[in-house]
């Protein structure tokens, strides 16, 4: 079953990693200014029977257009299939009710907010002052990159700069992060 996934975004801002973050970020996460890329926005994906879109930004009840706004999904439990292919995980921690989107044997998993930039998955000492439970999303966060790490699996979060794909490796005892090549 092919899946197909677009990155969507309503802009980018550039700001210092600790605006954000509890430390700044390793210079290869930094643009030219030293400043980390936020983007806004989510992700379309597409099977060959379905249309799913991820991480509207705000209320998707009460922003969405009125089609989507009817198709919304709620889940409860650790992780549901909500259309062949795409399984919603619980990831707590960011706020209630987060979850990641892994779409299985595609091995292709967004992380929405559960790490906002590659850098957080690569050491366990990162927090955001977005988290509503700070140690509980370190310690989710952990537990992903742990689980993703050689794993093969492309991975992006909804507000890395430009909603790149990447992949987490063991280097020499060490996690690292390596953007995968663009398709585009």
């Amino acid at each position: 079953m092919t899946r197909v996934v677009t990155p969507l975004s309503d802009g980018e801002l550039h700001i210092p990693a600790t605006e954000l973050l509890n430390q700044d970020l390793p210079a290869e996460f930094l643009d030219a200014d030293g400043l980390m890329g936020v983007n806004f926005g989510g992700f379309l994906i597409r099977t060959p029977e379905h249309t799913v879109v991820v991480e509207l930004p705000g209320d998707p009840c009460a922003r969405a257009p009125r089609p989507l706004a009817d198709a919304s999904a709620l889940h409860d439990g650790e992780g549901a299939e909500i259309v062949p292919g795409v399984t919603l995980r619980l990831a707590p921690g960011h706020t209630p009710g987060h979850c990641i989107v892994d779409l299985g044997r595609d091995r292709v998993v967004l992380l929405a907010d559960a790490a906002h930039n590659p850098a957080q998955l690569l050491r366990d000492d990162y927090a955001s002052v977005t988290d509503v439970d700070p140690r509980l999303a370190q310690r989710t966060r952990a537990a992903l990159a742990e689980e993703l790490t050689d794993s093969g699996a492309l991975i992006t979060m909804t507000h890395d700069a430009g909603n790149r794909l990447g992949r987490l490796e063991r280097v020499d005892g060490a996690r690292r992060w390596a953007y995968a090549p663009s398709i585009e």
